[in-house]
């Protein structure tokens, strides 16, 4: 008779730092991801690029963007404030395209913002310049659930189609979004802010 197999061995993760066992990896919901991603991509300046090794179809495994251990106790917590910080301090951002057929939407969107006159000024991702411009743009689709370009997001949500956007700016509820995402709109008391 064959001796009998041992049971596996239970392996347990040991945080190096304070020889603590480590949690099972982070799984992030979409607006952390998204919040994740702009992080990576606005803390390391213009040269940030989404690694070739991410598949913008599936979500994103937070240690390749994040530079915390994101197995930690403390993992979630982290990712809630690098969230929040990331928003506060990039409140709006523009993904679009200059040259292609989206340019046209892409230049609306830039004129409206650019007329309002933004403190801080948004940051504009032209995914058709970027060497990682298709990975970006994919991965904004899932994120966002767009479908197109270019896309507005104001406090870490997108604002929807360029319609919507030029309805929104329209109505005031633009101004509304931008300014409770913690901007301010520099530009003289337009009739079309309430």
């Amino acid at each position: 008779m064959p001796p009998k197999a041992l049971p596996p061995a239970h392996h347990v993760d040991i945080d190096p730092s304070n020889s603590r066992p480590l949690g099972p990896p982070l799984k992030l919901t979409h607006a952390e991801e998204l919040g994740a991603v702009m992080a990576y991509l606005t803390n390391l300046g213009a040269n940030a690029m989404i690694p070739v090794s991410i598949d913008p179809t599936i979500p994103v495994d937070p240690q390749l963007i994040l530079e915390f251990n994101t197995r930690s106790p403390r993992a979630r917590e982290e990712v809630k404030s690098l969230v929040a910080d990331t928003w506060a301090a990039n409140p709006v951002v523009v993904i679009s395209e200059v040259r292609s057929s989206r340019q046209p939407a892409s230049k609306t969107v830039k004129a409206i913002l650019e007329d309002l006159d933004l403190s801080p000024l948004p940051i504009e991702m032209d995914v058709d310049l970027r060497s990682d411009g298709e990975r970006l743009r994919r991965l904004m689709y899932r994120l966002t659930r767009s479908k197109s370009v270019p896309i507005v997001l104001v406090g870490g949500k997108a604002i929807g189609t360029v319609d919507e956007f030029e309805k929104q700016h329209a109505n005031g509820q633009l101004h509304k979004k931008i300014l409770a995402a913690g901007t301010k709109i520099r530009a003289g008391k337009s009739k079309k802010m309430r």
